[in-house]
């Protein structure tokens, strides 16, 4: 039982994930040259194609929405204003534009991909904990509403990011430990939950004619979501009120 919820927790707390409101589409990649840091923060692009991979091959959960990025630092106060994103490759380095802490990251020809790494011109030791963070979200939703095929197919592209950086081995450990092949299920002692993009109070979930309101005491700033229950359809609107 302890070895059970040892893995649970293991899945939930290395790969939390998001919906907020998707930015314009990004600029064209460019060449960038940066002052080098001893120590920068950076990841392997290869763990970030898996999610790529995963989000076109399960796009139909959201075939109107955006991926994009969102750079977590360990200090939630911390300020990303002066930023760098670079995508390096052996050949060359990119800039990739970043907004509101978000990036949207390309797929490299096949040639490019080998050693690539996302970079940051920060140092490693303020994103130790929290790798880059998959958003997405169909366009032209209001500020305070989510969509449930979204928030699926998000965490989706979280878990195929995450199972690829900690490798195939440790992976099926962890599968087989927690007892469940789906990562992104919500279950009594553990599961997924997202970001909402205020503190909220009410959450209201509309489906056709079906429709569930939910009252919570205290503010809650995550959202705990049914991703798995069967019913609810991936056009689901998920409302938040104060």
């Amino acid at each position: 039982m302890k070895i059970h919820r040892f893995a649970l927790i293991a899945l939930t707390s290395c790969a939390c994930w998001a919906a907020s409101p998707a930015r314009a589409g990004a600029e064209p990649l460019s060449s960038v040259e940066i002052t080098a840091l001893r120590h920068p923060a950076a990841w392997p692009y290869s763990d970030f194609l898996a999610g790529l991979d995963e989000f076109e091959e399960r796009q139909s959960l959201a075939p109107q929405a955006k991926l994009e990025f969102r750079l977590r630092p360990d200090r939630p106060d911390a300020a990303l204003g002066d930023t760098v994103v670079k995508l390096e490759t052996e050949a060359r380095d990119y800039t990739l534009e970043l907004g509101d802490g978000k990036f949207s990251l390309p797929r490299l020809p096949r040639d490019e991909q080998e050693h690539a790494r996302i970079s940051l011109n920060q140092q490693r030791h303020d994103f130790t904990f929290h790798m880059p963070r998959a958003e997405v979200r169909t366009a032209g939703l209001p500020d305070d509403t989510l969509r449930l095929g979204d928030l699926r197919l998000a965490c989706a592209v979280n878990m195929a990011i995450f199972k690829k950086s900690i490798g195939m081995l440790r992976s099926l450990g962890l599968t087989v430990l927690a007892r469940r092949g789906d990562w992104c299920r919500v279950e009594k002692n553990g599961g997924q939950s997202a970001d909402a993009p205020f503190n909220f109070r009410v959450m209201t979930m509309e489906a056709g004619t079906r429709r569930e309101r939910q009252t919570f005491d205290q503010p809650s700033r995550q959202v705990r979501l049914p991703l798995e229950r069967a019913g609810w359809p991936d056009d689901t609107l998920i409302r938040l009120e104060p």
